[in-house]
């Protein structure tokens, strides 16, 4: 299962966070720049409450 620090980088890892409801810190250049619920992801963006982050650009880690 998924640990508190997990990095998610797959299409599987975001399916199960939002399945799960797993809260999610986001950070970009080492920069947090957010956490919370996914709501959902495509190939490019993943969308948490009121906004919407890049894949390419965030780094996004489970927290507990």
């Amino acid at each position: 299962m998924y640990r508190s620090g997990y990095r998610l980088k797959t299409d599987v890892d975001f399916d199960n966070a939002i399945i799960f409801r797993l809260i999610i810190s986001i950070t970009q250049q080492d920069m947090h720049v957010g956490s919370g619920f996914i709501k959902s992801h495509n190939n490019e963006v993943v969308y948490i409450s009121n906004f919407a982050v890049s894949k390419e650009h965030c780094e996004f880690k489970i927290c507990l």
